[in-house]
C-alpha cells in the first residue's frame, strides 16, 4: 500500500511526499496445514507463510526541478 502527494512548491518546483507501508493492517498470513496423516501434528497449521510478517513503514521525499 503506498500514498503519493505532489506538492506544487514554485512554477517549475515540485516535491513529491511519498509514504509505503508492507502489512500495513498487521494480519497473520498462514502457512499451510501439515497433511502427512501419520504426523502428529496432522491438520495444525504450524508456520507462517513468511520469515519477515513484520509490519514495514517507509517515508520518502523527491524533489522535481
Amino acid at each position: 500500500m503506498s500514498v503519493v502527494r505532489n506538492i506544487q512548491l514554485y512554477d517549475r518546483l515540485k516535491f513529491e511526499l511519498r509514504g509505503e507501508a508492507k502489512n500495513a493492517f498487521n494480519l497473520t498470513n498462514l502457512g499451510t496445514p501439515v497433511s502427512a496423516m501419520n504426523n502428529a501434528n496432522f491438520g495444525k497449521i504450524t508456520t507462517g507463510s513468511g520469515s519477515n510478517d513484520n509490519r514495514i513503514l517507509q517515508i520518502g521525499g523527491r524533489l522535481l526541478f
